[in-house]
């Protein structure tokens, strides 16, 4: 929450108000995590005690890292999904089909599914049950 208040904080100083994510200053190299568009079929409510807690464990620990970091060290179930067409769900309409799906994994080898639009990764599914798309054998 820290990085939300500093956010906001800046924008009061600039007198400048974010209505928009993608107004997001560029330089910000960290992810800043969206649950806007989180499928309601893979949310966090189809999830155990012990998966919520390890999602949020997830999320503390990518928001310490920058992006160059998360994608050149290649963090451990970080992927990119090669085929967007084999998703068992559609993307949300609000967002544009040319933004990349990438999978980290949480909890053991669970996965969490969204696209990144800049610093922003739009969490939009949460695949405990590996029922999201192939996930290979």
């Amino acid at each position: 929450m820290g990085r939300i208040k500093h956010i906001i904080a800046r924008d009061k100083l600039h007198k400048t108000p974010i209505t928009n994510p993608s107004e997001l200053p560029s330089t910000i190299d960290y992810p800043v995590f969206c649950l806007r568009h989180l499928s309601s079929k893979f949310c966090l409510t189809k999830c155990n005690k012990d998966e919520v807690y390890g999602f949020a464990h997830t999320l503390r620990i990518l928001s310490q890292q920058s992006w160059s970091i998360i994608i050149s060290k290649r963090v451990k179930g970080f992927e990119k999904i090669r085929n967007p067409r084999s998703m068992k769900e559609a993307m949300p309409k609000e967002l544009t089909e040319d933004l990349p799906i990438i999978a980290f994994r949480f909890d053991g080898k669970k996965k969490v599914v969204g696209c990144r639009d800049g610093c922003i990764f739009h969490i939009i599914w949460l695949d405990p049950k590996f029922q999201l798309y192939d996930h290979g054998s």
